[in-house]
């Protein structure tokens, strides 16, 4: 009886723990795939068979599925569309694109295929598939080169890392589309081989460097552009593609037009229920970096240039300062390119201050730069060339002589030296005129003195109109666009245009700017109140400035148009922030293609040996 007790005891033991251990094991957590299917209404039996009858019918253990099929929109505005609704349902763990013409040879049963590629473990994984192609054949997964996006034809190893993949059988976890700013695929008119790949800027768009704006054709690998956050950002590659359709032109009330393709993001602020802007006096600080932050209705967004609306605001990034204050300019080098006459050295080494910005200043927009620069006013502003001389004198020990003529009164220097010195430092020809390349290293004071000398020498102020008009004009495009710039980082926006007729641009300080301007730049104090019963066009922040939209247009365009890969993955394009339109790679993430993994369009099967060569195409 002891012993049968005991047995019967143990059981109990041993079924009560059981039972305890049953009830606390927490159920096993197993991923939840979204397939998505964009298709255009018709598929195959073939497709039907073999790919969505498993799919939809056929269970799998080890991961749950939500089929999400979309018919009747472009392919881009169907993979959005799924991408949405996939991200809905918070336990979405991963997103798996497969094609409507795609059939999977390798392993036969799809969803043996999609846990393959979850096992890889990847942020994104792909497996081999045939591209398809009017003439020739290439796998649909490319490398990234100098000279473009080119297609891997061998491999050995079971996987492959790519920078590119085509979207027909491909595994992406959720945290790529969480991450990555919306809209996640773009698709334009032109040679591109996916809807990943599109290059947005006309050639002749200005870009923001870290020196001088500069066409964004001439944009070369290694140099540094201003990102919508006005820092720094290296040029990683750039790319050009030949493009045939529409350019939205979007001309903002502060700056001059941007030309983009329908699908390049641009940077907006949007007033999303009742798209009524909020009154911009009172300065709201929402904007951060990329970051979506609600503020009431408004919200930052990067949308397809084709969606932005009047009623959007776009952004001025204020640049930042980079680098160690540039406070000494040595002049040596000039003096050892001089020899005939007129040798007049130069001292070896300058100190940078504000009277030698101001003279800087006025040799930008008054100067004749030649073996005898000059500086040529009208014979009333003879005061600010006696400036002039004393400052030549002083820093340059050099002696100057005044000569009259046609043009007005001439301030000449008698010097080889210092002409080469200005040559190199502004450019020759008026043009060519530009601020000195080291201008966002100066100090405020010198780079205040510099627009001072520029104002001074091609700008007007009439303080007795009625608004007090405050103008500058100038032929050179770098300028104007290097003014412009700087007086943002000064809290001043100013307008910007250009008159095709007479070839020049023209900047103007707005009501709202004008004081400031007069007492910062200009160093006029004054009481009067200006714009008071204007409405605002901009909204400040703490990174830079909100402006209204003008105008949007479309204009034909048939040529190259050009796109840079960045480290921050944006740019200013006329000083208007913009994203570098490229993708997953960008953002950090590794793509894989699981070698292991074949499929082929329902029009033909692909025989590959463990290479990666065709050996047969059955049609």
């Amino acid at each position: 009886m002891e012993a049968a007790s005991h047995e019967v005891n143990q059981g109990k033991v041993i079924s009560l723990a059981w039972e305890y251990h049953k009830v606390s094991e927490k159920p096993r957590q197993i991923p939840r795939v979204a397939i998505l299917i964009p298709h255009t209404g018709e598929v195959s039996l073939e497709w039907a068979d073999r790919v969505y009858g498993p799919l939809k019918y056929k269970p799998s253990p080890d991961f749950d599925k939500m089929i999400f099929p979309v018919r009747g929109v472009p392919w881009d505005v169907a993979r959005n569309m799924l991408v949405k609704e996939a991200l809905k349902d918070p336990k979405v763990t991963h997103l798996m694109w497969i094609d409507s013409d795609i059939t999977f040879e390798e392993p036969p049963d799809v969803n043996e295929a999609i846990l393959r590629l979850m096992r890889c473990n990847a942020p994104i994984a792909s497996g081999v598939y045939r591209a398809r192609q009017r003439q020739g054949f290439n796998y649909a997964m490319w490398l990234k080169k100098p000279e473009g996006f080119v297609a891997i034809d061998k491999w050995s190893g079971n996987w492959i890392k790519v920078d590119v993949v085509g979207m027909g059988c491909c595994l992406c976890k959720r945290e790529v589309f969480e991450r990555i700013p919306e809209p996640w695929f773009w698709w334009g008119p032109g040679k591109s081989p996916s809807e990943d790949f599109n290059f947005c800027i006309p050639p002749f768009q200005y870009v923001c460097t870290n020196n001088s704006p500069k066409p964004i054709k001439d944009v070369k690998i290694g140099d540094r552009v201003i990102s919508h956050r006005g820092s720094v950002s290296k040029v990683l590659n750039v790319f050009k593609r030949w493009y045939e359709g529409s350019l939205v032109k979007i001309t903002p009330t502060y700056g001059l037009p941007i030309y983009l393709t329908e699908e390049h993001p641009i940077l907006v602020s949007r007033h999303i229920k009742s798209g009524k802007i909020l009154k911009a006096k009172s300065h709201l600080k929402y904007y951060q970096g990329d970051v979506e932050i609600p503020l009431g209705n408004i919200r930052t967004l990067w949308v397809p240039a084709n969606e932005v609306k009047l009623r959007d605001l776009l952004f001025i990034p204020v640049t930042r300062r980079y680098g160690q204050p540039r406070t000494l300019l040595k002049l040596r080098p000039f003096n050892e390119r001089v020899c005939g006459p007129l040798p007049n050295l130069l001292p070896n080494e300058l100190a940078i201050d504000s009277d030698l910005m101001f003279l800087i200043g006025l040799y930008i927009s008054e100067g004749y730069v030649s073996r005898q620069p000059a500086l040529i006013m009208d014979k009333a502003e003879k005061s600010i060339l006696n400036e002039a001389e004393r400052i030549i004198n002083e820093k340059f020990g050099l002696s100057s002589r005044f000569r009259y003529d046609t043009t007005g009164l001439q301030l000449v220097v008698d010097s080889a030296a210092f002409g080469n010195f200005l040559g190199e430092l502004i450019g020759v020809g008026a043009r060519a005129k530009h601020l000195p390349l080291f201008w966002r290293q100066l100090i405020d004071e010198n780079l205040l003195a510099l627009l001072k000398g520029c104002w001074i020498g091609d700008g007007c102020i009439f303080p007795k109109s009625a608004d007090c008009l405050i103008n500058m004009s100038t032929t050179s495009p770098v300028l104007a666009r290097q003014i412009h710039q700087a007086l943002v980082g000064f809290g001043i926006l100013s307008g910007l245009t250009f008159n095709p007729n007479q070839n020049i641009y023209v900047l103007s300080i707005s009501r709202t700017f004008k004081k400031r301007f007069l007492e910062l730049v200009m160093g006029h104090h004054s009481e009067r109140i200006f714009g008071a019963k204007r409405r605002y066009k901009y909204r400040a922040t703490n990174n830079g400035f909100w402006v209204k939209i003008r105008k949007i247009d479309r204009v034909p365009y048939k040529g190259l148009v050009y796109n840079l890969e960045t480290e921050a993955h944006t740019y200013n394009a006329e000083n208007i922030a913009v994203h570098n339109c490229l993708k997953a790679a960008e953002h950090g993430y590794n793509i894989m293609v699981h070698t292991e993994i074949r499929a082929s369009h329902i029009s033909g099967k692909l025989k590959i040996k463990s290479d990666g060569t065709v050996i047969a195409l059955e049609v």
